[in-house]
């Protein structure tokens, strides 16, 4: 979930059966990627000075925008797409999301090519992102090093998230209705 305020990780592993369909029963359940202790990223960069400080991300980069406020940023993620400020907003995305790759794959390998293994990777957007948007996140997460890229509706992801996460307690039952409203 790469999102507006607070973005989060989680992997997990499937077997794939004949045709190229995905086991729904999964290997490895989903886990989430911790970031200092915490399930969720705080979605800021502060840039540093350039030359004694380097950059922050997260927790770290608010932190040092109280002092200096005029390298940190947040919300550029609502900007990608957009015809004046969208260029500024896809490199501080691509930058975001560079750091939240090199995170990754400590539990994922993103970077090995293997003849039996296939890394996917879904990113979340709004629902009523246009199509510049969605193609400015899809970049950005290409650009970042994620390999096999592709978006997600934010309100069907939440929905894959109830319904695999065992420690919800929500048990899908045959018949069943279920309707997910993500805010």
């Amino acid at each position: 979930d790469f999102g507006t305020a607070n973005s989060c990780i989680a992997f997990a592993s499937y077997n794939e059966k004949a045709n190229g369909i995905v086991d729904a029963d999964p290997l490895h359940r989903p886990e989430v990627i911790p970031f200092h202790g915490r399930d969720i990223i705080p979605t800021a960069l502060h840039l540093g000075d350039g030359e004694r400080q380097p950059p922050t991300f997260g927790r770290m980069a608010e932190e040092r925008g109280a002092v200096d406020p005029t390298r940190l940023y947040t919300g550029f993620k609502l900007q990608l797409g957009h015809p004046d400020k969208g260029k500024d907003a896809y490199l501080m995305a691509k930058y975001f999301l560079r750091y939240l790759r090199k995170r990754a794959e400590q539990y994922v390998p993103l970077g090995v090519e293997s003849q039996t293994e296939r890394v996917e990777t879904v990113v979340g957007h709004p629902v009523q992102w246009s199509a510049d948007q969605r193609e400015a996140t899809m970049r950005a997460a290409q650009d970042a090093g994620f390999p096999n890229v592709r978006l997600e509706e934010e309100s069907l992801a939440a929905l894959y998230c109830h319904v695999f996460d065992e420690r919800s307690g929500f048990q899908l039952k045959p018949g069943s209705y279920v309707l997910t409203i993500d805010m």
